[in-house]
Parts: structure tokens; sequence; C-alpha cells
């Protein structure tokens, strides 16, 4: 939806239940906990988003700008396998103008299949840095989920204390799809969570 503004130019969250007790949709707890969606919500609507589209054996990458100033960053680009190996990587300085969606790259991946690959073990990432932060990632897989080939993931965690806010650190040898950060019983605010973990990088 967003990358096709000026057409679209806003969405609505809107939940409507028509009977009681149900599984609910909403993105926030009675307690006012967050959920999945809640967590989701903050990326797919965040100021500036990388949205690539999935087609013709290409990733067509679109960079999204709702900010009313020009933001000058880094837009990287790589296909990768879903044991961490890079197959194809792109990178380049581009400036985004105001209120914006536009393409920015188009990366093809059918040609970096190898004899015993199919789409199913390939991912594309990517990622807008600018001023030294990642405003935006975003993780597409090639085929239906079904089609794709998870490995499984050995999720190394590090917790420490900082100054009474606790800092957990994950790590996974294998991309992790979906990751979800639970302290069983104890109400922990978690700053994110239902994350992807990409190989050689670590989450906090």
């Amino acid at each position: 939806m967003r990358r096709n503004r000026p057409r679209i130019m806003g969405s609505l969250i809107w939940q409507l239940n028509d009977c009681w007790p149900v599984a609910s949709w909403s993105s926030i707890d009675y307690y006012g906990r967050w959920k999945a969606l809640q967590y989701y919500a903050r990326r797919f609507y965040s100021p500036v988003l990388v949205s690539s589209l999935i087609e013709d054996g290409k990733a067509t990458v679109y960079v999204v700008s709702d900010r009313t100033q020009p933001t000058t960053g880094t837009l990287r680009t790589r296909v990768m396998t879903m044991d961490g190996i890079i197959a194809k990587e792109e990178t380049k300085q581009i400036t985004l103008p105001p209120l914006s969606s536009d393409v920015y790259m188009s990366v093809p991946f059918q040609s970096l299949l190898k004899s015993s690959q199919d789409l199913g073990s390939l991912v594309v990432l990517t990622d807008f840095k600018a001023d030294g932060t990642v405003q935006s990632s975003n993780v597409n897989y090639l085929v239906p989920t079904k089609q794709v080939h998870l490995l499984p993931a050995d999720i190394k965690t590090s917790l420490t204390d900082n100054r009474g806010t606790l800092e957990l650190k994950l790590s996974s040898n294998v991309l992790a799809r979906d990751v979800y950060i639970s302290f069983g019983d104890a109400d922990a605010q978690i700053s994110d969570n239902y994350l992807d973990l990409i190989p050689g990088e670590s989450a906090t």
C-alpha cells in the first residue's frame, strides 16, 4: 500500500468483533502489553520504509519516505541463502525526496541459483541506513511460506543488567524467522519482538 503513494495515502487497522469470546486480532492486550501486530505495525508504518516487490526473477526495491525533508542514506540489498552465504550484494547512496515512493534498485536472483537449489533456499534482505542507524529493513521470501526451506536454528542468548534494564542479545547460525521472546510469567516490557535473526548479525 505504501509503495503506491500517492495513489494510496493512508491505511487504517480496524478490528470489528461480532461475537465474544473469540481469538482477538487486537495489537495490544487488556493490560496494555504489545502483541505481534503492534511490533510489526511500528515497522511497516515507520517514516521511512524499504519494501521489495518480488516478481519476474528479481527484487524491485522501493523506498518510501513520509518525511517532509529530504533524507540521504545508504540502501543495501542482499540475496542470501538460509545459512548466511551472500549470493549477491548491492549498495548505493540515495537521497529520498520528501513525501515520496520510488524504485531505487533492481536485483535479479534467478540466475544465482545453484543446480541443487530452488527459490525456497534464498531470501532477499534490504535495509536503508541514515544518520548512522538503520531506518528500515525488510526480509523477503521468494516463495509461499510452505515452500521456504528454513533450517534448524541454534539461537544463542546473552542477558546482562545495564543499570536496572536487562539487555537480551540474540544471534543465530542460520536465518531464524519471527523469533518470539518470552519471559514466562514475568510481566516484561520488551523493546522489540517477533524478529528475523540474520546469520552473522545480532539483535539486542
